[in-house]
């Protein structure tokens, strides 16, 4: 038999990249129209993906300058001059456009330009002879912060954090009205925050300065969002317990928020963990803390978990799957259980009644996660094989339900929607489960507990072979 041609020379290949497009994100090629090729190789592609990439990075980078520089056009002529008196109002409008243009002309690149701006704007409200007052300190805070957002100069967000505590300070003193001394603390916060989460090496104690921003902020408050989502962040890194147990009963903190307050002030240690979660303990911490698994797996002396850091990811996008370099095919495949969530309003039959689907986390991932079970041991991920021997040993009933009525709340509010530790939770149930069940029960055992079933209950389902069916319109309710 002739071998298909293959796709060569520059000619078919850039009749392939013609066809190729961006929709929304997602690569469209036009295959029906390209008679000329029948094969197709994996470098080919690449190529093929690569120019396309390129292509359509460009095509927004040119839209993205044609854009700033139209909005720099118009903000030009409305930024404020040199020794012309303005009022306050008119003066703090025309500022805010100086700001943006340092913003525009950072993601341009145009660094001469951000230098500009900047010395503009300094001589305007960085003045040592002029009199301070909690706006300019304000304005001279939000001007350093762009500069060092547009030049990566960790030194003047310091001088940003203090111009913001000077303003924050004048503010306090000459009792200004709460709801003006409050947006400033919180600012102070949630830039510290935000600095914390970038990781940059500062020696500056940002979170002290989170922390003593928000005590400055009228308890009052917190039924604010995000006040309260400031004051949980702040204790989470600074493991204040009690701040965080008074946080685990506030309404303005999503469900899930809450959950994780209560246990991070209830549970001290890592024995504590281990008693009220046994094998699920690290996931768990990892998702209260908002930490990777690699790292909570270290905190409990574990053996690191394979597969768990960066290497290992995949992402599927519409039928092509996007992988870094160490993840091989069968441990992609456990990423895409969070499409075997159950569509919402989902129901059963089960004894003649008609119950609606109650749980679809971790219950989604442990039906992905099913087959890898009745498969040897060498034909699963060594991820999975890993977390599947997590659940053999030390599971008691009581963990289970544990995890369980953790991911209840977590669940609801993602949609059906797992993330890393519930994949993880999920595999080690598994593991667990399959030592008690003979293979057969095992789908019956997840199809009960997605009916809110406890453990207990719905390995006894599963043992009894209780079946479930789809519901019918005719079902009892």
């Amino acid at each position: 038999m002739a071998r298909p041609a293959l796709l060569g020379g520059l000619r078919l290949r850039a009749e392939l990249e013609e066809r190729c497009r961006t929709v929304e994100g997602a690569l469209a090629v036009d295959f029906a129209s390209l008679v000329s090729v029948t094969w197709l190789t994996v470098p080919d592609v690449i190529e093929v993906l690569e120019a396309v990439a390129l292509r359509e990075i460009e095509d927004r980078r040119a839209a993205r300058r044609e854009s700033h520089h139209r909005r720099l056009t118009e903000l030009r002529p409305a930024m404020p001059e040199p020794e012309v008196p303005y009022e306050l109002p008119e003066f703090t409008e025309r500022f805010q456009g100086l700001l943006e243009c340092v913003r525009l002309h950072a993601e341009l690149g145009e660094l001469d330009e951000v230098m500009e701006l900047a010395n503009l704007g300094a001589a305007f409200v960085m003045d040592p002879e002029m009199e301070r007052n909690p706006l300019l300190d304000n304005l001279a805070g939000e001007l350093l912060w762009a500069v060092a957002d547009g030049l990566a100069v960790e030194s003047y967000y310091v001088r940003a954090l203090d111009y913001f505590g000077a303003a924050s300070e004048m503010l306090h003193a000459t009792r200004m009205p709460l709801d003006v001394r409050r947006s400033m603390d919180l600012l102070i916060a949630e830039r510290c925050l935000r600095l914390l989460e970038a990781g940059l090496p500062m020696e500056e104690d940002l979170l002290g300065r989170a922390g003593a921003a928000l005590t400055r902020i009228d308890p009052s408050y917190d039924r604010l969002p995000e006040v309260a989502a400031a004051r949980f962040a702040v204790a989470r890194l600074a493991s204040d317990r009690p701040v965080l147990a008074r946080l685990a009963s506030r309404p303005s903190l999503s469900p899930a928020v809450r959950r994780a307050a209560e246990l991070l002030a209830g549970l001290d240690g890592v024995a504590a963990w281990d008693a009220e979660f046994g094998p699920f303990a690290a996931p768990i911490y990892a998702e209260c803390h908002d930490i990777g698994l690699g790292r909570a797996f270290a905190h409990f002396s574990m053996d690191v978990l394979p597969g768990g850091e960066a290497g290992h990811r995949s992402a599927r996008i519409g039928d092509v799957e996007l992988a870094e370099a160490l993840c091989d095919e069968l441990t992609a495949a456990i990423h895409r259980w969070s499409g075997a969530a159950p569509a919402a309003g989902a129901a059963f039959v089960r004894d003649g009644l008609r119950l609606p689907l109650r749980r679809a986390v971790p219950t989604a991932a442990m039906h992905v996660l099913l087959p890898f079970a009745r498969r040897p041991p060498d034909q699963a991920p060594e991820s999975v094989r890993f977390l599947f021997g997590l659940g053999v040993d030390r599971t008691l009933p009581a963990h289970v339900d544990r995890m369980l009525w953790f991911f209840d709340t977590t669940g609801a509010e993602t949609g059906g929607m797992e993330s890393e530790a519930a994949l993880a939770c999920a595999a080690i149930l598994v593991g667990h489960a399959r030592r008690l069940l003979p293979p057969g029960a095992l789908t019956r055992y997840v199809g009960h507990l997605e009916l809110g079933d406890s453990h207990e209950e719905a390995l006894s389902r599963a043992r009894r072979g209780v079946p479930l069916d789809p519901a019918h319109e005719q079902a009892t309710s």
